[in-house]
């Protein structure tokens, strides 16, 4: 029977402060049981202490909220030491705690960077992250690698079949994420779009001494990108767009632009059309713009996003997959986030909400091998029936 405590951080009333649920004696509790117990609490933060791996710190620290686990967060390590000190902890240094949690990412993170595009093998990571000789060390840092990839860092073996895996960290990208509905979506990069419009400083009330040395929004349209300045004014302007398109003349009533990696692309709804969807602005030809404001607001009951598995081609079906944690990620990457998944010894198993199977069949030729498709019957029936065809059988 593991010990359970509740500590108020910040305060000494019962009822107050910030409260964090900390479990005493946690190990030998699985990933999975850590993060049920952390959505039973239902509190923003559960922590789990845990015997170190660093013979320098007291304990070791695992932190999750109802939803994820975290490398490290300010509250829950304050009501951790509290309550390790309380059952009795003796710190190895009189005066300090020293506790061991998600730093690690920090090592791991820093040897990746330093080898580039070489990688760094399985077992000088493992030593790095301080899981060398220990059984489960390859799931211990399959975990830590799964942390990193929900912090922006992307992690790839880039090891040969049969070889040791070794790992490249190909890209950074932890700056700090915002969920917006897509309203707020729209009515920030309006916000943006209207920040090079004469007069706005004096409007939000700024007095000269504090009036930017430049205000635009600094946009990077390009020495000669008419067709994106064009697209840029319409939807500031909510101006009609008319230019040709994969070879067809479009009428488009554009909502907003957004760019990634690189490419930027307009989202709007042509004439007559319930449906809003993405064109490429590199790829129009004659943009033509009628007067401000005689574009209508795009509908908003069903937008088609750029990846394809989200496309509402055929009725929702409740896909099962199945991938060990090395290339679970690869599956999210090629798919998407899945509508639900569980982990069991090193297996992750992964349910999506399919409403283009064309797209799923093709995703998961890509994937081939890293990837199994459990059910149901019918997508399974499908996709043997056109592997067989692109055999020749």
């Amino acid at each position: 029977m593991r010990s359970f405590s509740q500590v108020n951080v910040f305060s000494t009333d019962p009822l107050g402060g910030n409260p964090v649920a900390v479990v005493h004696d946690a190990e030998g509790m699985t990933d999975q049981a850590m993060q049920r117990f952390a959505h039973w609490t239902n509190l923003s933060e559960t922590t789990f202490l845990l015997p170190p791996t660093d013979p320098r710190a007291d304990y070791r620290l695992r932190i999750f909220t109802p939803a994820e686990e975290l490398p490290f967060a300010g509250h829950p390590t304050l009501g951790s030491a509290h309550a390790w000190l309380a059952a009795g902890g003796v710190p190895r240094e009189e005066g300090a705690v020293v506790q061991e949690c998600g730093a690690g990412l920090v090592r791991l993170a820093r040897v990746l960077h330093h080898a580039g595009k070489v990688g760094v093998e399985t077992p000088t990571l493992l030593m790095v992250a301080g899981f060398e000789g220990r059984k489960d060390g390859a799931s211990q840092l399959a975990r830590e690698f799964r942390q990193m990839r929900t912090l922006g860092w992307q992690i790839d073996n880039i090891g040969g079949s049969g070889e040791l895996g070794r790992y490249r960290m190909t890209t950074v990208d932890n700056r700090l994420r915002l969920r917006l509905t897509p309203a707020q979506q729209t009515a920030l990069r309006r916000a943006v779009l209207l920040a090079d419009r004469d007069g706005l400083v004096e409007r939000l009330g700024l007095p000269d001494s504090e009036r930017p040395a430049d205000l635009s929004a600094a946009v990077p349209t390009g020495p000669a990108d008419p067709a994106l300045a064009a697209v840029m004014r319409a939807v500031r302007l909510r101006c009609i767009l008319r230019y040709r398109y994969s070879g067809v003349d479009r009428v488009v009533h554009p909502d907003s632009v957004r760019t990634q990696h690189g490419t930027w692309y307009l989202l709007g709804h042509e004439n007559g059309a319930d449906l809003a969807k993405w064109f490429v602005v590199s790829r129009m030809q004659d943009v033509r713009s009628d007067p401000p404001g005689t574009a209508t607001p795009t509908p908003t009951t069903r937008h088609t996003g750029l990846h394809p598995m989200t496309w509402e081609i055929d009725e929702p079906t409740e896909v099962t997959l199945r991938a060990s944690d090395e290339f679970a990620p690869d599956v999210r990457r090629s798919l998407g986030p899945p509508h639900s998944e569980t982990a069991t010894d090193g297996v992750v198993e992964m349910v999506y909400r399919v409403t283009h199977r064309a797209a799923l069949r093709h995703r998961l030729c890509e994937l081939g091998p890293r990837v199994e498709l459990v059910g149901p019957e019918d997508v399974r029936r499908e996709l043997l029936d056109e592997l067989a065809e692109m055999a020749g059988e």
